[in-house]
């Protein structure tokens, strides 16, 4: 019986060896399609032709749903496309993959505000800062945070004077 179980793992060893490398190739193959994809929704997002844009990138996710630039860039134009909250969700998905992603870390930090979540906005601001300082990308979100306060603060001391 044992000699039988040994021949039968040597027999299928290394036939597990032969499937699994098509296997693998195809993951690469599929990451480079992914790239190649994403590079060509961010070409079409800078030409602004946002639609075909969309679809590219959700074609490398398909491709390979580890590819945290194409999360980030679907998400900044999900949130260009008004709806600021799927845009937050999927780049937070890409932040997941790539947590060092400065550009995507002020993206989510815009949707955040966009969304009047300060929470969360200060969340990413905080993480701006341990990350670069004050980096360009900080400064941004920093300001875009003001701004927004004053006039939520402005659009409250209205609301008030109304009711009075």
């Amino acid at each position: 019986m044992t000699k039988r179980l040994l021949i039968l793992l040597v027999l299928i060893l290394p036939i597990m060896a032969l499937v699994s490398l098509p296997l693998q190739a195809a993951t690469s193959d599929m990451e480079v399609l992914s790239k190649k994809l994403y590079l060509e929704a961010d070409l079409a997002f800078k030409n602004k032709e946002l639609d075909k844009a969309d679809t590219l990138l959700t074609q490398s996710l398909l491709a390979n749903p580890a590819n945290a630039d194409a999360f980030f860039l679907k998400g900044h134009l999900s949130s260009l496309n008004e709806d600021p909250a799927e845009g937050l969700r999927l780049i937070a998905r890409g932040l997941n993959i790539n947590p060092k992603d400065l550009q995507a870390i002020l993206w989510a930090g815009e949707a955040a505000v966009t969304l009047e979540d300060f929470e969360e906005a200060d969340i990413h601001l905080k993480r701006l800062e341990k990350l670069c300082g004050n980096c360009a990308e900080q400064q941004t979100l920093l300001t875009m945070i003001e701004n927004a306060s004053q006039e939520d603060e402005s659009e409250t001391d209205n609301a008030k004077q109304s009711e009075e």
